[in-house]
């Protein structure tokens, strides 16, 4: 059975609680808790990132929609911005040969992608992108 769940928050740091309850809110017992854990680390790092890189030069009052999909098989989190597009697949590159014991930032990307099955993030439309994280459910 697919469950479709959306949320509108403002692109402010602040939100992220609000975002977070939103999700403890929706908890689906037929997700595993580690898998539910998994979910809620990408959530939150996947809309830090968005207002602080995505959205750094915009208004608070931006507009991140985040959707949030139970699937059969997995969890779809689409979190949509209005930033500037980027390569994922060049940031993440870039990352992974910056980043060392002591950085204190920039593992976000490569956090997201050790938790997700699939990641992707592309332009949408004329002002719009989407990051897209699938985690498949665990079988235990």
């Amino acid at each position: 059975m697919l469950k479709n769940k959306r949320i509108y928050v403002n692109s402010d740091l602040n939100e992220l609680s609000n975002v977070l309850e939103w999700f403890q809110n929706l908890n689906q017992v037929s997700v595993s808790a580690e898998d539910w854990m998994q979910c809620q680390i990408a959530l939150a790092e996947g809309f830090t990132n968005v207002v602080r890189h995505a959205h750094q030069s915009l208004p608070p009052q931006t507009v991140i929609e985040i959707d949030l999909n139970f699937y059969p098989n997995h969890v779809e989190i689409q979190i949509w911005d209005c930033g500037p597009p980027f390569s994922l697949m060049e940031q993440l590159d870039r990352s992974s040969q910056s980043i060392t014991d002591n950085s204190t930032s920039g593992r976000g990307l490569m956090l997201l992608q050790k938790i997700a099955n699939e990641l992707d993030y592309r332009r949408v439309d004329e002002t719009r992108n989407c990051l897209c994280l699938i985690k498949r459910r665990s079988t235990s």
